[in-house]
């Protein structure tokens, strides 16, 4: 059972007013009865309180129904209203129905059927209720397809846009009375899929949709806006029925273009990741991000700055190729937006950069900036000739591939001093295992032989065995030099400097014992060396001069191209003996140790110079020191 239904009964007639509240009650359970004896007096009621329906007399004394009824409805046009008159006449019939009366009956009828007044009054106000809901319900409707943020269309069962809300002008590139003199396959959208390629009429969302009485969701496809844009919709849809029959399908599009934007760059990015961890130098890497940042970002000037010790700040190692095409010149950034961002290690982001007040260059023709951190590296850096050419989607992911890159260079970092330890603990178990090789033979021959002439010494008194023993431990000593020299020279300092070839000999002759021998310098040169290793070069090509060249052997430093060389005028090295005599260990001569030449290889290698063997105008031995740099 509905709610109660208050009724207004306007009759002069206290008895009739009587009679109709008793009837109409008990006709009807839901029916509330005030009463009235005048219109003025039903006036004053309805301004006070709210009724479902008024019944009021016609032409009572002092009553005038359709005055009344006129006056109602200019306040409340829906309120149902059923006149009651003493007799049938059509043109008062006709005056009641156009002053908008509900129904019409006469006194006389009414008050044997009682029951059927009721009724109609209850079916009255029903119908009003009704009708009040579905205004609600379609205001409220209205209200929410004017603020729903898809665009919201509706076709009929020809595919004719009946209906299209307000955003569809953002969403279709038109104004809504533009939208619904179309149809839904007009060849003015360009409906392609999202390869380019035309759809069938019937896999159009609206031909499935009708076809099917199914609804169908996200269903992708391109259209193109009337000046020319391309733009990408997700298009949801239902139908609408009339009986079992498809009356109409209502459509809710959304504009993914940027979604999908995202989605494809997103992609792109994490195959440029790919390419980023197969990387093996930074300059790969930085070519792949200063690359992935034009073609993928969409980023045409920019460019992967990376700090350089010797440079003295952040140097282009990789930029794109419209950088290339307008740049007068590639900086190194020692000050700036790019040294900040590189400092702070927080990314910068510029609608105009004149406005930066660490700007490197303030003549600039640049507006728009994005700068990107990459770690203790450099910078990733964008720009635009446009202000506020850059949005939050451009920073999320220059944020990404930046990341991304900084992995990549760490990971050639760590890399690289994980080869270098490698290398570094393959050499020393390469020495560990001359060490063992020299203490098992070198050292421990010497010592049996010394052994063995002071037992003969104590045997037969014969000094001469002392002194053959000291001249043995004598060589254990320089034996036992050149292998600490040999073993400490790869942890000898290694930072290069400008030095001078003539006095580095000078210093490192005077610290020799070759009295019968002349050293001759020819000129001199500055060369960039770590000084500690140059005069250990000098020290073992002038000593092995001095032992092989034989008595009063002349010594000459002199240069070449791109380096020097230390000749002598002794007897020389034979062609097949110049490559063994590196090797660890190698000696010709019985007191000689076979360190001395090896120490000069691995000091000319630690250098990246290269060193051979040739003869020398005197026909003896001459080493050349090639692959120099010149510091003049």
């Amino acid at each position: 059972m509905g709610r109660d239904i208050r009724l207004l009964l306007v009759d002069d007639d206290a008895e009739f007013r009587h009679a109709a509240t008793e009837s109409l009650e008990s006709a009807n359970d839901r029916l509330r009865v005030d009463t009235a004896s005048s219109p003025d007096d039903a006036r004053s009621r309805l301004r006070d309180e709210a009724y479902d329906c008024v019944v009021s007399g016609h032409a009572a004394p002092g009553t005038d129904g359709l005055a009344f009824l006129e006056d109602l409805r200019a306040r409340d046009p829906d309120l149902p209203f059923v006149l009651l008159v003493d007799r049938d006449d059509e043109s008062l019939r006709e005056e009641a129905v156009s002053a908008g009366v509900t129904d019409y009956y006469r006194r006389d009828h009414v008050r044997s059927t009682w029951g059927l007044l009721a009724d109609r009054i209850d079916d009255a106000v029903t119908a009003r209720e009704a009708t009040t809901a579905v205004s609600q319900q379609r205001h409220r409707l209205e209200q929410i397809l004017k603020t729903v943020p898809s665009c919201v269309v509706q076709l009929d069962s020809d595919g004719r846009f009946v209906f299209a809300n307000q955003r569809a002008e953002q969403v279709l590139g038109l104004e809504r009375e533009a939208v619904t003199d179309r149809t839904y396959n007009d060849p003015e959208w360009r409906i392609r899929d999202l390869e380019g390629d035309e759809i069938p009429d019937e896999k159009l969302p609206f031909r499935r949709v009708v076809d099917t009485g199914e609804p169908i969701f996200d269903f992708v496809h391109k259209i193109q806006w009337p000046e020319g844009d391309e733009r990408v919709l997700s298009v949801s849809g239902a139908p609408l029925f009339d009986g079992e029959s498809v009356d109409s399908v209502v459509f809710s599009l959304t504009d993914i273009t940027d979604r999908r934007y995202r989605e494809d760059r997103l992609i792109r990015l994490h195959e440029a990741s790919r390419d980023l961890y197969d990387a093996d130098t930074t300059e790969e890497i930085a070519d792949i991000t200063s690359q992935a940042a034009a073609e993928i970002l969409d980023f045409e000037l920019n460019g992967v700055h990376l700090y350089d010790e010797e440079a003295g700040g952040l140097a282009p190692v990789a930029v794109s190729e419209r950088t290339e095409q307008v740049a007068d010149s590639l900086v190194t950034f020692d000050q700036g937006i790019a040294w900040e961002v590189y400092e702070s290690g927080t990314v910068r982001s510029y609608a105009d950069i004149r406005e930066a007040p660490e700007l490197y260059d303030p003549e600039t023709d640049m507006r728009s900036g994005l700068y990107f951190p990459l770690g203790r590296h450099g910078v990733l850096l964008a720009n635009s000739k446009q202000p506020d050419d850059f949005g939050e989607t451009d920073l999320w992911l220059g944020r990404l591939l930046a990341a991304n890159a900084t992995t990549a260079f760490d990971r050639i970092e760590r890399e690289s001093l994980l080869r270098s330890r490698t290398n570094a603990l393959a050499a020393q178990n390469r020495r560990l295992d001359e060490f063992a090789s020299v203490v098992a033979h070198d050292l421990r021959s010497p010592l049996h032989k010394a052994d063995s002439l002071l037992e003969l010494w104590r045997q037969t008194g014969d000094e001469s065995h002392v002194d053959e023993a000291s001249d043995t431990l004598s060589k254990m000593e320089t034996l036992i030099d050149d292998l600490l020299s040999f073993a400490r020279q790869d942890t000898t300092e290694r930072k290069t400097e400008p030095v001078s070839v003539r006095e580095a000999a000078e210093r490192t002759w005077k610290t020799l014992s070759a009295d019968a021998a002349t050293l001759s310098i020819d000129g001199d040169r500055q060369i960039v060396a770590a000084p500690s290793r140059l005069n250990r070069i000098l020290a073992n090509l002038f000593d092995n001069s001095v032992r092989h060249g034989g008595e009063g052997v002349t010594i000459t430093v002199g240069f070449l191209e791109d380096g020097f060389y230390v000749a002598d005028d002794g007897p020389g090295i034979p062609p097949d003996e110049r490559t063994a005599v590196f090797e660890t260990g190698y000696s010709s001569t019985d007191d000689g140790t076979g360190f001395g030449l090896a120490i000069v290889r691995r000091a000319v290698d630690a250098h990246d110079w290269e060193v051979t063997i040739t003869e020398s105008d005197a026909g003896g031995s001459r080493f050349e020191i090639t692959g120099v740099e010149s510091a003049e």
